[in-house]
């Protein structure tokens, strides 16, 4: 899926901004520098992940995320899934 490179981030304390814009790649980006405060965010239709780092890329937190999975991704997984294991 789509998500997947979020579902496998874990702790974002540990990415520098950096890091974490070389992860997430299947989102839109954006930031913005406000006084000492950069704020990355990573959005979709379905998506939102603001992340507020210091001005030397240092993870501080967690400013809003938002992850809805549509009812039809998750039918289409589950009949990608059926049939692969039908094989």
């Amino acid at each position: 899926m789509k998500y997947r490179d979020l579902a496998e981030l874990g702790d974002l304390k540990h990415y520098s901004l950096i890091e974490l814009k070389n992860k997430i790649k299947s989102l839109n980006y954006s930031e913005t520098e406000e006084g000492e405060y950069i704020y990355a965010c990573w959005t979709d239709k379905y998506t939102t992940l603001k992340v507020a780092y210091k001005n030397d890329y240092s993870f501080v937190k967690i400013e809003e995320q938002r992850v809805e999975i549509p009812k039809w991704a998750i039918l289409f997984d589950n009949f990608i899934e059926l049939f692969s294991k039908s094989k």
